[in-house]
């Protein structure tokens, strides 16, 4: 996040990874608007989040959120086979 937002980024702002599916869509984007309303680059569903949700690693996403995990193991297995 930081390395897409720069030092305009609140990252205190942000919600924690742990049982971040369990919140719900528009608090989270909220918070992502909130947390970079001073970035030239702030948060915008669509194009916005397309570019930082391509920037996370998958390995920290497979640790926090169980429904990537789920999707990564269900399409390596389709790859696979």
């Amino acid at each position: 996040m930081r390395e897409h937002y720069g030092d305009q980024l609140q990252e205190s702002a942000l919600l924690s990874l742990v049982d971040l599916e369990k919140r719900g869509r528009h608090e989270v984007q909220g918070v992502m608007e909130h947390a970079t309303r001073n970035c030239t680059n702030a948060y915008q569903k669509g194009k916005r989040s397309i570019e930082v949700f391509a920037k996370l690693e998958p390995t920290t996403l497979t640790g926090y959120l169980p429904s990537f995990k789920r999707a990564s193991e269900i399409l390596k297995r389709k790859l696979s086979a």
